[in-house]
């Protein structure tokens, strides 16, 4: 007797335990099948969400807003270009206008330069000619003087070249053709294009084996002596006719001949 009473009082304790073990599961199917923490986890990514929508939003408008500064500091940018562009095709049209004026003032200045130091390119007179058995010669009169260049264009001018003196026979004619004279007188030598290399532009040869420099010549004084000349030498006594290394710019009378 005793032991079934201990079996019913086990088996009502059991099922006991089994209802209030079944309750909380009922509960939760009551609610369809959400708990308390995930309600609070959606309502907090909806607001989390809200919050990012709202933050996109302002950084858009900051975006459009730094866009537009930056289209007027463009636009800025772009009228100041255009104005230094006008600015600089400005001063250029200036500067070809003042160019041009100065070209223009250059030209006459050097036409008049020209015009004083240069002989009138006139035909000569065949009287003027002197003939000899190395050549026909013209010695410029004493008002004809000019730098080496246009002596040199004078003669082209003529059908002549600047002499060329290869012999001392003809050195001497020469020499006896400019009489009492102390006169300097171009010739055609020259060592433009190579210093202390001297030859004939006239004929094209090289000063060889003929040399008729004076004692101490040529010598290229100042760093600017290339252009060969007849002269008589002012500080030696005695002194007759030689050639010298002189400037090339320098007026002086000059020798023109057609070779024999």
């Amino acid at each position: 007797m005793l032991h079934l009473s201990k079996s019913v009082f086990i088996f009502a304790l059991a099922c006991v335990l089994s209802v209030r073990s079944w309750e909380p599961r009922r509960q939760v199917a009551k609610t369809g099948g959400f708990c308390p923490s995930a309600v609070s986890f959606r309502a907090y990514a909806k607001q989390d969400l809200e919050y990012c929508y709202e933050k996109l939003n302002f950084q858009k408008e900051l975006v459009q807003e730094q866009a537009a500064v930056c289209e007027q500091t463009i636009g800025n940018l772009t009228q100041a270009f255009t104005d230094q562009v006008q600015n600089c095709r400005s001063l250029l049209d200036d500067a070809i206008e003042s160019e041009t004026l100065l070209t223009s003032q250059l030209t006459k200045e050097l036409g008049k330069c020209i015009s004083a130091n240069n002989p009138e390119l006139v035909s000569i007179k065949k009287s003027d000619l002197i003939e000899y058995s190395t050549g026909t010669y013209y010695i410029s009169k004493s008002f004809e003087r000019t730098n080496w260049y246009m002596a040199n264009l004078f003669c082209k001018n003529n059908g002549m070249e600047l002499a060329s003196v290869e012999t001392k026979e003809e050195s001497d004619f020469l020499i006896s053709m400019f009489g009492g004279s102390t006169d300097k007188f171009w010739l055609s030598g020259t060592d433009l294009g190579y210093e202390n290399y001297f030859y004939w532009i006239g004929v094209g040869i090289l000063i060889d084996p003929f040399w008729y420099f004076e004692v101490g010549q040529p010598d290229n004084a100042n760093n600017n002596e290339n252009c060969v000349q007849y002269f008589v030498h002012p500080d030696i006594s005695d002194a007759t006719y030689k050639w010298n290394d002189a400037n090339c710019e320098e007026a002086e009378r000059f020798v023109c001949e057609v070779e024999s």
